[in-house]
């Protein structure tokens, strides 16, 4: 197997416990990393104290910019330092001993890639943070998404921030993580930016646990947490964005379909009205928001 420089970056905020359990479990890796940068957004507990005691690692704090600008930073920071391979993740991630292992024998597999990310699962072993399949044809007119099935590797077009393995080569062209996102959806449009300049996968032999709270997919219907619904303008605003950005005029019509059903359903639901207002905040914002992608080493 080929030396590379891995960097692995991990985003926290608040969650002291936790991060000290995802950094335990990168610290168990079969497979050598070279180093560890912990991006502080701001965290208000014990997070910062812990973090300037250690000296394994490279702490960088930081103002809370959301999970989006953390991983802006995080990956900046990586790639301008010359790092081959960046494993990103937040901070309530445990990977298995041999997840970095798995993703590195993909990698020698396949004659390039843009990202490869690992199989998520629930504390209770139910899968999340799917990635999407990709869909592109060969040129038999056939989906791709099997080119490597029989090594347990699926063909994506974008992942979460779940333990994504990103090859930074291909971050020059892609440009970096949106950090005016704030948080939802900056790693499904940076993974698909990525995607565009080589094929992403998921390695099924590679496996991660999601700490989450909440499991289910973040939705403006079932979010019970009166604190976060604001939070949910991002969620809206970020994936009208998205679909304005890489999908086909028809899906986008078919994402504002739906994303009018999701008004319509939080309207019936506890706080429905304050729900939708910021639904129609977020939607509005949406047609409207056009961030700049900044690119490793631009001078801003």
């Amino acid at each position: 197997m080929s030396i590379r420089k891995i960097a692995i970056v991990v985003v926290t905020y608040n969650r002291e416990v936790l991060l000290k359990r995802c950094i335990e479990a990168l610290k168990r890796q079969h497979f050598a990393w070279d180093k560890l940068f912990v991006i502080n957004n701001g965290s208000t507990d014990g997070t910062r104290a812990w973090l300037d005691s250690q000296e394994e690692m490279e702490v960088i704090h930081q103002a809370n910019t959301g999970g989006a600008g953390g991983f802006y930073s995080g990956i900046k920071y990586a790639v301008e330092k010359g790092f081959d391979y960046i494993w990103v993740m937040d901070d309530d991630v445990i990977a298995a001993d041999d997840a970095l292992e798995q993703l590195m024998l993909a990698a020698e597999l396949v004659p390039d890639f843009s990202f490869l990310c690992s199989k998520v699962n629930s504390q209770d072993g139910v899968v999340i943070n799917s990635p999407n399949i990709d869909t592109s044809v060969s040129r038999y007119q056939y989906p791709q998404w099997g080119e490597y099935a029989e090594h347990g590797m699926i063909r994506v077009s974008s992942s979460t921030f779940v333990s994504v393995l990103i090859n930074a080569r291909h971050v020059q062209k892609a440009g970096l993580p949106i950090r005016d996102f704030f948080i939802w959806g900056d790693d499904i449009d940076f993974t698909n930016r990525l995607s565009k300049q080589a094929p992403g996968y998921m390695v099924g032999r590679s496996k991660v646990v999601h700490l989450r709270a909440n499991p289910s997919f973040p939705s403006l219907v079932t979010e019970v947490d009166k604190n976060r619904i604001a939070l949910h303008f991002y969620n809206i605003r970020n994936n009208i964005y998205i679909s304005r950005k890489h999908k086909r005029r028809a899906d986008l019509l078919m994402d504002t379909l739906h994303y009018s059903k999701v008004a319509l359903a939080s309207a019936f639901t506890s706080n429905g009205w304050y729900k939708l207002r910021v639904y129609m905040k977020g939607f509005w914002a949406g047609w409207f928001f056009n961030p700049p992608i900044v690119y490793p080493n631009q001078k801003l």
